[in-house]
């Protein structure tokens, strides 16, 4: 019992650390696809992370028929997230694209009941609200102009909650760097014909600074970090927690002077680590249901 908290606490120590280490890169990834497509800036990302990852997942001997079958479902979904998030930074902020990212805290929990008919507690349930509300706050309320990258980048939220529901039962089967390798290799094969049927400029120093950042950080090491991490809290919990993605955006844009951070930054920032909080409380039981 005692081990199974103690494992719980560092995953999500764990999740804390990857949402701070993906909401750092927007603007890198940014910089890194000024110059070449965000397709064959995927391909080299997810294939140099593959090459880093492939000594540990040989080394595990748990490369077998469940993890290349449950790798190749979730690098899918994988694959189509981040398509979505990268084509969307050509035509939206790394801020916004943040904020919106994070309203896979909305969609995990809906997808939850509606294919696995899970239950939600009334602080997660709140949590999710909560999330959703300073989401819309940092963004201004969408009182900009909603463009095609952040429709692109709503889609992305999506297919990134459908891949942390299915991640939640699929990690537990299987070990985490055989899961995580089969994962990054789909996503560079996925990536590969449309690398090649795309237009790209040179590979400049910004980029290959993006790739070597995002390939080792924010793939190979956060990726092995969720798989390990899924298996020891729920899909809820993790999306409630790397929706903090936008407040580690917000200062990484303000460090480098790329955006100001606002009022609105503030509040929502406030909001959603509130519900990150929010989400850790144990659910409240009532003899008629804690379901939401």
């Amino acid at each position: 019992m005692m081990r199974a908290v103690r494992a719980h606490a560092i995953a999500v120590l764990l999740l804390f650390l990857n949402a701070f280490i993906w909401g750092g890169t927007f603007v890198v990834v940014r910089d890194g696809i000024a110059s070449v497509s965000p397709e064959l800036f995927m391909l080299l990302r997810f294939t140099l992370a593959s090459l880093l990852m492939a000594p540990f997942a040989l080394a595990s001997r748990r490369l077998d028929r469940r993890a290349i079958r449950s790798g190749a479902i979730l690098g899918l979904f994988l694959f189509l997230g981040f398509w979505l998030q990268t084509r969307g930074l050509l035509s939206t902020s790394p801020l916004r694209s943040a904020f919106l990212t994070a309203l896979s805290v909305v969609f995990v929990p809906l997808l939850d009941m509606l294919f696995r008919g899970a239950k939600i507690g009334l602080e997660a349930g709140f949590a999710c609200l909560l999330a959703l509300g300073g989401t819309l706050v940092l963004v201004g309320g969408f009182e900009a102009k909603f463009t095609l990258g952040d429709l692109l980048t709503v889609l992305c939220s999506l297919a990134f909650a459908v891949y942390l529901v299915l991640a939640s039962e699929r990690s537990r089967a299987s070990a985490p760097t055989a899961l995580t390798f089969v994962q990054l290799v789909v996503v560079a094969l996925l990536s590969a014909p449309l690398a090649a049927s795309v237009a790209t400029g040179p590979i400049d120093r910004a980029a290959v600074v993006a790739i070597l950042i995002t390939a080792l950080l924010a793939t190979s090491a956060a990726f092995f970090i969720l798989m390990w991490a899924q298996a020891h809290a729920s899909a809820l919990e993790v999306a409630i927690i790397l929706s903090l993605e936008p407040v580690a955006a917000a200062l990484v844009s303000y460090v480098t002077g790329d955006e100001p951070i606002t009022a609105h930054a503030i509040i929502g920032g406030t909001m959603i680590v509130g519900a990150t909080i929010l989400s850790q409380i144990e659910p409240t039981t009532r003899d008629s249901g804690d379901a939401v």
